[in-house]
C-alpha cells in the first residue's frame, strides 16, 4: 500500500498532516487528484501571488518538486510526499 501525504508547516513547526491511502491501482488517480487539490488549496490559501506571477505554473512546478515554500510568510511550507506501508 502507498500513501500520499500533504504536510504543512510554518517556521519549521508541523501544523497539519493529511494522508491519503491508496489501496487499489484503479482508485489511485482519484486519490492523487484529491491530495493534489489539497496541496494546491494550501498554497493558494497561504501565498499571495503577485500580478506578474502565473499561479498555475507555480503550483504545477511545486507539484513536480513535491513542496512549496513561502519565505515571506514565516517560512510556510507545504509538502506532497509519497510513502510506503510495509505489511
Amino acid at each position: 500500500m502507498k500513501i500520499i501525504n500533504v504536510i504543512t508547516e510554518s517556521a519549521g513547526v508541523m501544523e497539519n498532516v493529511e494522508s491519503f491511502p491508496i489501496f487499489e491501482d484503479q482508485l489511485s488517480d482519484d486519490i492523487i487528484k484529491e491530495a493534489e487539490d489539497l496541496f494546491e488549496e494550501a498554497i493558494r490559501k497561504n501565498y499571495r501571488f503577485s500580478d506578474d506571477e502565473n499561479p498555475e505554473e507555480i503550483i504545477e512546478n511545486a507539484k513536480q518538486d513535491g513542496y512549496f515554500t513561502d519565505e515571506s510568510n514565516n517560512y510556510f511550507t507545504v509538502y506532497l510526499i509519497w510513502s510506503n506501508v510495509n505489511m
